[in-house]
């Protein structure tokens, strides 16, 4: 084969390939655990480019707008969008686990204990830094960093570059999507949070029958202690569930991609 020859069919598979390594670029910025400060940039750049070569092969039939034109710009920036849009809505899900461990904190009596942490920008208990280290476990257990490269490898099928088209349900998927977010969380700490407004009411009663009471100061411990032991009774519940929540995070990507498809 001709040297020449075969640097130009080369050259031709840059224009394509960069539209993959920006799909799989926006992932690595919004994706949950990869996205964060504690992940080097040097290492999310190996591992798009890793990916990227990895994937490009099978992604070939997908590839018709990879050809450089006026609207190559346009087409880039969307494939980046795309990426991110699917980086952002996983770690939607994983981030309401975290959210269900601040609001049990919080009223728990672990406000106290709250410190900023420079990877999410806002404060945060241990409850919930504890829900969220769970979580990833979790992801890793059931091979989520897995099908989050399967749904990046189907995003091609049902969004090809170029071919991104907002559909009538999109806004629909976006508001379910942010919406089940809030049910994660209240579904996750609603039991604890019930057991937890017993003790309250309970201190009212207590605190109304006997003034001279420092009811606060006795009920704080309980609290702290109905809430722990509760969490140790619920693991095998709490942990099947969040596995759950992954599922239902992969859901809601293929809907959302199929309403950027234009369904």
């Amino acid at each position: 084969m001709d040297p020449i020859a075969g640097i130009i069919s080369l050259a031709d598979l840059v224009a394509p390939a960069a539209l993959v390594f920006a799909r799989i670029g926006g992932i690595f910025v919004a994706a949950p655990i990869l996205s964060g400060p504690m992940v080097p940039m040097q290492v999310k750049a190996l591992l798009t480019l890793a990916i990227t070569i990895a994937v490009f092969p099978s992604l070939a039939p997908h590839m018709s707008a990879g050809v450089p034109g006026p609207l190559y710009p346009l087409v880039l920036l969307q494939e980046l969008g795309i990426g991110l849009a699917i980086g952002f809505l996983f770690s939607l899900f994983l981030e309401a686990v975290r959210f269900a461990g601040d609001l049990l904190g919080r009223t728990a009596g672990f406000a106290a204990a709250e410190y900023f942490n420079p990877d999410a920008g806002t404060m945060e208990g241990p409850l919930g830094s504890t829900f969220y280290t769970t979580m990833v476990l979790v992801f890793f257990a059931i091979d989520g960093h897995l099908e989050l490269i399967a749904a990046l490898a189907r995003s091609y099928a049902m969004v090809p570059p170029g071919a991104m088209e907002l559909g009538p349900h999109f806004a629909e998927a976006v508001s379910t999507g942010i919406s089940r977010v809030y049910e994660i969380a209240l579904t996750i700490a609603l039991p604890i949070e019930g057991a937890i407004l017993a003790i309250v009411i309970a201190e009212g009663v207590i605190a109304r029958a006997v003034p001279q009471i420092n009811i606060l100061q006795l009920t704080f411990p309980v609290k702290i202690l109905t809430t722990m032991t509760l969490l140790v009774i619920g693991i095998p519940a709490i942990i099947a569930f969040m596995g759950l929540i992954l599922g239902m995070a992969q859901f809601f990507t293929f809907s959302f991609l199929v309403a950027l498809g234009g369904g």
